[in-house]
């Protein structure tokens, strides 16, 4: 038995800039935190806009669509930081990384609301990596074993305010530390891995 993850496509190595903080008129000082995925229960938006009311210079982009939106509308109301929060309908795939390469963090603080998620090893982890974003993710098994075997970012409690803020300043103050190289990148495109699949 082999397994064969869900990997990225060639798109995602190097791509061109949408360049998001011209398209919502981010400040050029503001630090853009990315989701990309659907807005369902249990993936830990609502939790991050709680987060960053405690932190200066921080843009929530979240791209997709979904059930949730109006909870996260609302939450950013509650907590008054309406104008960190920034939406993007989703977008085609293939299109995708255009976007993602312009996060400075990845999110994926996904909750064990069920056994799917508490196995959950989102494609976006790989994605970010790819792109040359680290991540803050939950810290649930299959996360937290690609986070710590590549070095990609911090994982962390999925519900730990003060972790969060943390793992944001870590990966500031290191940034370079959570870049995969090249060959890295590389290693984790779906067609290198498939290929290694195919000729082991």
């Amino acid at each position: 038995i082999k397994i064969v993850k869900n990997l990225p496509g060639n798109n995602f190595l190097n791509p061109n800039s949408m360049d998001l903080k011209k398209m919502l008129c981010i400040n050029e000082e503001d630090d853009i935190l990315i989701y990309q995925g659907k807005f369902h229960e249990g993936r830990g938006i609502r939790f991050v806009i709680q987060c960053i009311t405690k932190l200066k210079n921080i843009a929530l982009v979240l791209i997709g669509d979904g059930p949730m939106k109006i909870q996260y509308l609302e939450t950013a109301k509650k907590y008054k930081v309406e104008d960190k929060l920034f939406f993007i309908d989703a977008v085609p795939y293939k299109q995708l990384s255009q976007f993602s390469v312009d996060a400075y963090i990845g999110l994926s603080m996904i909750q064990p609301v069920s056994k799917s998620y508490e196995h959950a090893l989102p494609n976006k982890l790989f994605e970010y990596a790819v792109t040359g974003a680290p991540t803050i993710c939950s810290n649930l098994p299959a996360m937290n074993d690609m986070i710590n075997k590549y070095h990609t970012g911090i994982a962390i409690n999925h519900n730990d305010e003060i972790g969060f803020i943390d793992a944001y300043k870590t990966i500031k103050e290191n940034y370079d530390d959570y870049i995969l190289n090249e060959l890295d990148r590389q290693s984790l495109l779906w067609n290198n891995s498939l290929n290694e699949i195919i000729n082991e």
